[in-house]
């Protein structure tokens, strides 16, 4: 085993700490990358979809599916949609370069 897959991964538990990721795994946080940005753009109608869908059963099979802990998510999300579109904005931006980097 390389050394490279026996690093340990510090994300606050909100992103799995598997250091190889299958295209599957990558292709799920690309659909939970893309909500996040539906959620601080300015089209009432894109956050108003992003809102109902925290609420389903297939958001929780997504972040099952991208290894990603759907109640931490759905918490990051929410502070996403109640906040202020600058700062909105500023922690979508965050969340997704935190998902797209692990």
């Amino acid at each position: 085993m390389t050394g490279k897959l026996s690093r340990r991964i510090f994300t606050g538990g909100l992103i799995g700490k598997t250091q190889e990721q299958l295209s599957e795994c990558r292709l799920w946080r690309a659909v939970i990358s893309q909500a996040i940005s539906d959620a601080y753009l300015n089209d009432e109608k894109d956050r108003f979809a992003v809102e109902q869908w925290l609420e389903t059963e297939d958001f929780q099979t997504v972040c099952d599916l991208a290894d990603i802990c759907s109640s931490k998510m759905r918490g990051n999300f929410l502070h996403i949609l109640n906040s202020k579109s600058a700062i909105a904005r500023y922690e979508g931006r965050k969340l997704k370069d935190l998902i797209d980097k692990y």
